[in-house]
């Protein structure tokens, strides 16, 4: 009687080889400053309210989750590890030269405009440049790193849902307007962080990767 075939080798290896190993998965990543807790309530309530008064009109938001609000400096996208380890080691070195940025909340609008609304946000403004500078500093790291340049003018602002349509939008705009004079809230930012950004059906979920905290704050 023969004997029987042998087993087939696992992962396509050949007899003696050992199996393929499946290259890293890419890291969704992005920098951003975290908010503080008291910006963060004032923003869930500003949502809340948002969402009770676009209920009575066609239009749809997809709304971001209050938990996961950020100011972002810059979205990096499909990452290798090793493109973190190198961000996070040229994060610290930006961050020990500088200090803790005071910063404001305030306002409510659209991007791009009424005429085509995407995104429904809260701007952020600075002291002077500072801000800017710092961005235009993160940048310049991502494109050394292999990054494509950004596209966009950096425009600080913190997202608070995406349009779904533009069923309504005469109607969503009378309440987002009503609601438009949103007063300042002022924070300090005193660390950059690294995210790693996961999708899902749930929403996005964030995990902090790396902190670098701004040097030592400016008397």
């Amino acid at each position: 009687m023969p004997d029987p075939p042998p087993p087939p080798l696992q992962g396509g290896a050949e007899a003696g080889q050992p199996p393929r190993q499946e290259p890293p998965r890419p890291l969704r990543l992005f920098i951003a400053f975290p908010l503080p807790p008291e910006l963060l309530n004032r923003l869930a309530r500003l949502i809340d309210n948002l969402k009770k008064g676009l209920m009575f009109t066609p239009c749809r938001l997809s709304w971001t989750s209050p938990e996961t609000l950020h100011l972002t400096l810059r979205f990096l996208g499909p990452s290798l590890p090793e493109q973190a380890e190198a961000l996070a080691a040229a994060l610290d070195e930006i961050a020990r030269s500088e200090s803790p940025l005071r910063l404001k909340a305030r306002d409510l609008d659209v991007f791009p405009d009424w005429r085509h609304p995407r995104v429904l946000w809260v701007g952020v403004e600075g002291r002077g440049d500072r801000l800017r500078v710092l961005q235009g500093e993160i940048e310049s790291l991502a494109v050394r790193l292999g990054y494509r340049p950004e596209k966009n003018a950096f425009h600080p602002h913190l997202t608070l849902g995406r349009f779904r349509s533009l069923r309504g939008i005469v109607a969503a705009r009378k309440v987002v307007l009503a609601h438009g004079r949103f007063p300042p809230v002022r924070f300090h930012a005193d660390r950059i962080i690294l995210y790693r950004s996961e999708l899902s059906p749930a929403g996005a979920r964030h995990y902090r990767l790396h902190e670098a905290p701004l040097g030592e704050p400016s008397r």
